[in-house]
């Protein structure tokens, strides 16, 4: 599964790292690696992710206790086993619909 990061985020960590030894030869090149990766972190261009819905399976009591989606109130093709994820709507089924 791929990852992803908030990238203003990753920034401010990479600024508050500050090397051991500043008044040395290793410190300007590790200052100098930080700076770098800022500039590849901003030249880097962003994905398009979505936050991910989430969900949680219903029982509709009217028609005969199916189950649906309590985000796109579609009912799963398949009744066996409630997946744990929505194939409708793709929305994560853990009870964490809010």
């Amino acid at each position: 599964m791929d990852n992803y990061i908030i990238k203003e985020i990753a920034i401010e960590r990479i600024k508050r790292v500050k090397p051991h030894v500043v008044m040395s030869e290793y410190g300007v090149g590790y200052e100098r690696g930080l700076k770098d990766a800022i500039g590849i972190l901003n030249a880097t261009p962003a994905a398009g992710v979505q936050p991910m819905k989430r969900g949680k399976w219903l029982i509709n009591p009217n028609i005969s206790h199916e189950p649906f989606c309590s985000e796109c109130k579609e009912t799963p093709c398949y009744r066996s086993f409630l997946p744990k994820f929505c194939p409708n709507c793709g929305a994560k089924m853990d009870g964490d619909a809010e």
